[in-house]
């Protein structure tokens, strides 16, 4: 699908299915619903979760500089792995002092930002290499 559509247009959405799948996540430790549904939102979540997990490091490849590919994935990596533990500690800090709905209403919008930077911001070369295909084709 990355490759046909582009990455953004599997990135942006499953950032913001995960935005959504953490607010209902959020909403489900608020109103304490019944297990079903909880287990049904924890799957939304689980599977935006795959859908974005491995494409982050393929859209990285795709805006890696030929002659810099070693700095560049040392940032990129970075980055990263200093995210997943200031994601994990706001989580557990709002948890801890306001509760769990807190939580995931942080990293729900740490997703929303995240679909917002990659759909504003960052450059879809597979996309653009489809489009530039297309109206060659065309002509």
């Amino acid at each position: 699908m990355m490759d046909r559509f582009g990455r953004k247009a599997m990135n942006v959405p499953g950032f913001s299915i995960l935005c959504l799948a953490m607010c209902l996540m959020g909403l489900t430790a608020f109103m304490q619903v019944p297990f079903p549904a909880f287990v049904a939102v924890y799957l939304l979540l689980h599977a935006a979760n795959a859908a974005t997990s491995g494409n982050m490091q393929t859209l990285g490849s795709d805006h890696a500089p030929a002659n810099a590919r070693g700095r560049f994935y040392g940032v990129f990596q970075l980055l990263g792995s200093t995210g997943q533990p200031t994601g994990t500690s706001g989580f557990a800090a709002l948890s801890a002092t306001v509760g769990s709905w807190m939580g995931f209403l942080f990293l729900a919008a740490v997703s929303a930002l995240t679909a917002f930077i990659l759909g504003t911001q960052v450059h879809d070369r597979v996309r653009d290499d489809i489009k530039t295909a297309q109206s060659a084709r065309s002509k």
